[in-house]
């Protein structure tokens, strides 16, 4: 492993899909894993390291490869930035092709979760959340629209609906 200023090795530095508790205990670990990083223009870098916590807000703590930069990410931001477009792809696949709430819930639980535009929603919250709108208890519009999961929701509301019907 390289230390701080050091350039890594190649092989070192090898990015890989991450997830948010393997960010996680690579950060209080210390571990230097390669890591993705948006930068301010929205462009995606990948010669960033994960090298802490920072103790006053709780974010993972990432430089750049040269100690150049520094950058702050809740685990979950920094996990879904580790995520290749194509397992997005195949994340929205996984909802579209739900053709009842059981599946719908298995997809999610594959998932292991959505990043939604304010906040992370576990599976378990998902879950939930879907299930107390079936019961009347929430509204459609607290479901995040991320994978098109919102309108999911609805198709398959409407079909219980109409097979409740019949």
């Amino acid at each position: 492993m390289a230390f701080l200023g050091e350039k890594p090795t190649s092989q070192e530095h090898a990015w890989r899909e991450l997830s948010r508790d393997e960010i996680i205990a690579a950060a209080k670990n210390f571990d230097h894993l390669p890591v993705k990083v948006r930068r301010s223009s929205g462009n995606i870098e990948d010669n960033w390291l994960i090298s802490g916590v920072d103790e006053a807000t709780g974010k993972i703590r990432v430089i750049n490869i040269e100690g150049s930069g520094l950058k702050f990410y809740t685990p979950e931001e920094l996990a879904d930035l580790q995520i290749s477009p194509r397992t997005l792809e195949e994340k929205a696949t996984l909802i579209k092709n739900a053709k009842s709430f059981e599946e719908l819930f298995v997809a999610i639980s594959e998932i292991g979760g959505v990043r939604g535009s304010r906040q992370f929603f576990s599976t378990k919250e998902l879950v939930d959340l879907i299930n107390d709108i079936r019961l009347g208890r929430e509204r459609l519009p607290v479901v995040t629209q991320t994978h098109n999961l919102r309108a999911k929701v609805a198709q398959l509301l409407e079909e219980q609906i109409r097979n409740s019907h019949t």
